[in-house]
């Protein structure tokens, strides 16, 4: 490729923890800009012309500017050629599981959303964990008889369930309590270059 790749996020932001993991995996040029939504920095023209819903992950790529951390995976999973899928019916799978990550795997970090950010009623948080672990237990099930999320192979479904997985002690889950969901983290961890996504933002 011969344009560099503009990435902007928040190490904190497990959207942005996905692209992270997504750009070193299929090895992109790609420079790193910090947006803090906390300084209402999200809300600058200049990022928004990047972001234009003002949120984190977003990239712009050449003169191609593209928000939404599944739809920047996408993105980049078909300029790269990988973690994609190789035909239709395992794209589709792989959307399949993307849609249901958006919505049902979520739970977790809209649980810790609503633990550290809007201080929200014990009874909101329990409601979104209560979801998280139906969540878990499917996959867990799903898990048992397959070695990665949408097959055989590692593809942009598991790098989108990763963050939310590695990090749910964040809301007190314990891995552990899902034995095919953690053999499956171990086995993503072997891979070659993955390690926890939050590591390749710089902090500061």
């Amino acid at each position: 490729m011969s344009e560099p790749i503009l990435f902007c996020g928040h190490h904190f932001s497990w959207p942005s923890q996905k692209v992270a993991l997504m750009l070193e995996l299929v090895g992109a040029t790609y420079s790193y800009r910090q947006i803090n939504l906390m300084q209402g920095e999200g809300r600058s023209p200049e990022y928004r012309a990047i972001g234009r819903f003002g949120q984190v992950p977003a990239i712009r790529h050449g003169d191609f500017s593209l928000c939404q951390s599944d739809a920047i995976l996408a993105y980049l999973a078909d300029i790269f050629g990988q973690y994609g899928g190789r035909d239709a019916k395992e794209r589709a799978r792989i959307a399949e599981w993307l849609s249901w990550q958006a919505d049902m795997l979520a739970n977790i970090a809209r649980a810790r959303a609503h633990t550290l950010f809007y201080k929200s009623p014990e009874v909101v948080i329990e409601g979104f964990k209560r979801d998280a672990r139906r969540a878990l237990d499917l996959l867990n099930e799903h898990l048992g008889t397959n070695p990665f999320v949408a097959g055989s192979a590692l593809t942009i479904a598991d790098i989108a369930c990763y963050p939310a997985i590695a990090n749910m002690g964040e809301i007190g889950f314990a891995i552990g309590d899902w034995p095919q969901v953690k053999a499956w983290l171990d086995r993503v961890n072997a891979l070659p270059k993955v390690r926890n996504p939050g590591d390749f933002m710089p902090r500061a």
